[in-house]
């Protein structure tokens, strides 16, 4: 009889994510409707990117913590 275990702990940091506020409205095709999008290059340097703080505790939102388990006999 053979067995095996295989755990694995990961944390990552906070996801990213970006606002992009809307400067037009386009049709939708098919529809009676509009779109808000974004017209134009979206640019950003290094020195712009940065997490936002969760507003209830001032401190960084969470990661992401994982861990998996395996185990076969």
């Amino acid at each position: 009889m053979y067995g095996r275990h295989q755990q694995s702990d990961e944390e990552y940091s906070q996801t990213a994510s970006e606002l992009s506020t809307y400067n037009d409205r386009l049709p939708v095709p098919g529809t009676d409707t509009t779109r808000r999008v974004v017209i134009g290059e979206l640019d950003a340097s290094e020195q712009e990117i940065d997490f936002s703080l969760d507003p209830a505790t001032g401190k960084p939102f969470p990661g992401m913590e994982q861990t998996q388990r395996f185990g076969t006999f």
